[in-house]
């Protein structure tokens, strides 16, 4: 077998072999010795291949910082899915959930501050991916603040908790729903409804500029509010198609809303309501969520996405 001479002019059959080494190396991942054994050439000789071939322009290497990777995936995300705003983290060294969402916390944070005026009205969803998100917002100006949704979640990690931090930050009207998120039946949440604390935060949903909501994953499990309901509850919305939840509105895999009965139990924006909201961020990341992340954004419960990149892969390829 003829090998690539490392200064002489190459003929046909050189370019193709030197192409098979380069495919083994930089596409295969291959080691130079592994190569060498397996062509019968020497290490070095396929070394001095690999070199002439970039010198050649056989192979073109490219480096792209992370930067340039997550702004042109961005891009691409904003065109696929109609949205204003993308921003991508990059978390796949990063094993712990709680960091995940620590990193979202404050690239989500980072948007609001840039977005919210003294003009909007800023609702606020529950998750522990808004939890950090509030966590992280530094300044605000004075607007008024909004609980998209009643009580849901641990004792100080609740749904209640964004809301006192960004009447913290903002020093704007708080506006809180003193109510469980999720009520036995649609008679009792009817009647909390009408309550008059209750009653006036519910009037500043349609007032709402902007929002920040998680999304809530039926299947994998991945939800605060799912585990607010029984067992056989569950079972029987997977069997339903239940696959995604934002701010209690329960959706199939292409975003449409299912068992609006669940709503009408919920202390809570309603989904044309959100839908409203000139500006809706979501804050989802991780592998586990990417299916109910795809539901909400083709239903339209979001205008603008904060994620990583996996994800943001992931949603590329469907």
């Amino acid at each position: 077998m003829s090998t690539p001479d490392a200064d002489g002019p190459w003929d046909d059959e050189d370019v193709l072999l030197a192409i098979d080494i380069a495919e083994r190396y930089y596409q295969r991942q291959q080691r130079k010795l592994t190569i060498a054994n397996e062509l019968g050439l020497s290490r070095f000789k396929v070394a001095r291949i690999l070199q002439r071939s970039v010198d050649e322009g056989i192979v073109r290497i490219i480096i792209e910082t992370p930067q340039q990777r997550s702004t042109e995936l961005a891009r691409q995300l904003r065109a696929r899915y109609d949205l204003e705003h993308v921003v991508l983290v990059d978390m796949q060294s990063l094993k712990q959930e709680q960091r995940l969402r620590e990193l979202l916390g404050r690239a989500a944070a980072s948007l609001v501050m840039q977005l919210t005026t003294e003009d909007d009205v800023l609702g606020m969803g529950w998750g522990r991916s808004v939890t950090s998100t509030a966590a992280a917002i530094t300044t605000l100006p004075r607007c008024p603040i909004v609980q998209l949704g009643g009580i849901v979640g641990a004792p100080g990690a609740n749904s209640m908790e964004p809301l006192r931090m960004l009447a913290g930050v903002s020093q704007g009207t708080a506006y809180p729903l003193y109510a469980p998120l999720l009520l036995p039946d649609a008679t009792t949440a009817e009647g909390l409804r009408k309550q008059p604390g209750i009653a006036s935060t519910i009037e500043m949903f349609d007032r709402t500029t902007i929002g920040v909501v998680a999304v809530g994953s039926w299947d994998p499990p991945n939800s605060q509010l799912r585990v607010a309901f029984s067992l056989a509850e569950q079972r029987h919305m997977k069997e339903q198609g239940v696959r995604a939840e934002v701010c209690g509105v329960l959706l199939d895999d292409v975003g449409n809303p299912l068992l609006p009965e669940v709503s009408e139990r919920t202390i809570a924006i309603g989904g044309e309501q959100l839908r409203r909201i000139p500006t809706v961020i979501a804050v989802a990341g991780g592998l586990s969520k990417a299916n109910a992340i795809h539901s909400v954004l083709l239903g339209r419960y979001a205008t603008s996405l904060v994620t990583d990149i996996a994800v943001a892969r992931d949603l590329l390829q469907r």
